[in-house]
C-alpha cells in the first residue's frame, strides 16, 4: 500500500498538540462505505480502476479539508485527518467534503462514511481507540456523516465502554439525490 500523508502524516503528534493547547478538534475517519465498494468491485470496470478512485478520493479530501489538516492513508479505502475545531463546524466540513464526492462522476458511485471522533482533550488517545463500529451499522449501504464522542468514565478501557454516536447526516444514499 502507498503511503500518502498531509502535513507530515503524524496523526497523534496532531491531536496532541490540540489536547495540550486546549483546542477542540477531531479525527476524521474518510472511508468507502463495505456494501458500496463490494458492489463497486463486482463491476469490472470498477473493479479495475479501484486504486485510481482511492486515489482520486485521497486528493478531493486534501482538496476540500482546511490546509492545517493532518492526515494520512490508514487502510486501503480508510483516510484519517486531524482537524481543529468544533462539532458544529465539523458537520457543514463533511457536508462539503461529502458533496464534493457525490459530484464527482467517478466517485459518485460509491457512499462515504465520514466519521468525526472528538479529540477527549484530558486523554487524546481514547480519541484512536473509541469504536464507534456497532452504530455504524445503521448506515450500512448509505452515506453518512457522524459525530462519536469517546466514552468519559475513568473506566473508559472496561469491556462494554461505548462512545456516543450522533449521526449528522444519514441517507438515503446521496447517490440518488446528487442531483437535487
Amino acid at each position: 500500500m502507498t503511503r500518502w500523508e498531509h502535513n507530515g502524516g503524524d496523526l497523534r503528534a496532531a491531536a496532541d498538540g490540540l489536547a495540550k493547547a486546549r483546542s477542540a478538534g477531531a479525527l476524521l475517519g474518510i472511508e468507502i462505505e463495505s456494501d458500496s465498494l463490494e458492489k463497486a468491485r463486482d463491476d469490472e470496470d470498477t473493479r479495475d480502476r479501484e486504486g485510481e478512485l482511492i486515489r482520486k478520493a485521497w486528493e478531493t479530501a486534501v482538496a476540500v479539508l482546511p490546509s492545517a489538516a493532518v492526515g494520512r492513508r490508514t487502510r486501503w479505502s480508510r483516510f484519517e485527518f486531524i482537524l481543529e475545531g468544533k462539532r458544529g463546524g465539523m458537520g457543514v466540513l463533511g457536508e462539503r467534503l461529502l458533496t464534493a464526492f457525490k459530484r464527482d462522476d467517478d466517485l459518485s458511485a460509491l457512499e462515504w462514511h465520514l466519521i468525526f471522533t472528538e479529540i477527549f482533550v484530558a486523554e487524546p488517545e481514547r480519541t484512536f481507540l473509541c469504536d464507534p463500529g456497532y452504530d455504524l451499522r445503521t448506515a450500512e449501504g448509505m452515506s453518512a456523516i457522524a459525530w462519536v464522542e469517546p466514552y468519559p468514565g475513568a473506566d473508559w478501557k472496561t469491556s462494554q465502554r461505548h462512545p456516543t454516536v450522533t449521526f449528522l447526516r444519514l441517507g438515503p444514499p446521496l447517490s440518488q439525490g446528487a442531483q437535487d
